[in-house]
């Protein structure tokens, strides 16, 4: 097991958005902090960015595949701070558990 998260940049550096899958498969299912930990960071920046933006976004959430896919066609500067604040927030917890997060860079 292991959450894969790739962030959509574009050769600016901006992120335009991200796309994370699977489970970390650090605890028992119902109880992995660090699975816990990359969903609230991620689902927080979406709701973020609906709410207290007026970009718009678009993404599809799989529970059962453990999949989130978020697109943005224009980034303000506030979409942008949370996007950031994101990629830093998980290559945290993917610094301190190398073993059950991945991030990835793919330029757009």
């Amino acid at each position: 097991y292991m959450t894969n998260i790739t962030f959509y940049v574009k050769s600016d550096k901006s992120i335009i958005g991200f796309k994370s899958k699977g489970h970390a498969g650090f605890g028992v299912r119902g109880t992995d902090v660090v699975c816990a930990s990359v969903s609230i960071l991620l689902i927080n920046t979406v709701n973020s960015i609906e709410k207290l933006t007026s970009e718009e976004c678009s993404y599809k959430i799989n529970d059962r595949r453990a999949t989130i896919d978020f697109q943005m066609d224009t980034v303000g500067d506030g979409s942008q701070l949370l996007l950031q604040s994101l990629k830093m927030g998980l290559e945290g917890i993917a610094d301190g558990y190398p073993g059950n997060v991945t991030i990835n860079i793919e330029e757009v």
